[in-house]
């Protein structure tokens, strides 16, 4: 959502004095195929958001967490295949170039949140 409101010229503030409580709520999916998703979206949305060279390093972050904390869950094979597929797709989700951030607007929403890793 942030990208698409930068995007669009929209203004975010970053107030750590803010506390969000997200509810747990039951997924009709099971741990291994959320976790899967995740890293799945994460890669697809650096490829499509950011400019170059913040879109690698943020999948790449992104990658290596999810492998880790699969491996120390027992869950690494469906996620390293997650992984492998959006990794697969990075060429055709970065071709269109019509939602990607400019430079300037990277940079300012690194300096804005409170959980980039550009």
């Amino acid at each position: 959502m942030a990208y698409r409101i930068f995007k669009a010229g929209g203004r975010m503030f970053f107030a750590p004095e803010i506390r969000v409580v997200h509810e747990a709520v039951p997924s009709p999916h099971n741990t291994v195929e959320r976790e899967a998703n995740y890293v799945r979206d994460e890669v697809r949305l650096a490829a499509r958001y950011l400019p170059a060279p913040y879109a690698q390093v943020h999948a790449l972050l992104w990658v290596a967490l999810s492998l880790y904390q699969a491996a120390r869950t027992g869950h690494l094979p469906p996620t390293a295949r997650a992984a492998a597929s959006a990794i697969a797709r990075w060429g055709s989700v970065r071709k269109d170039r019509s939602d990607r951030l400019s430079l300037a607007q990277a940079r300012r929403l690194s300096r804005v949140s409170g959980r980039t890793w550009y």
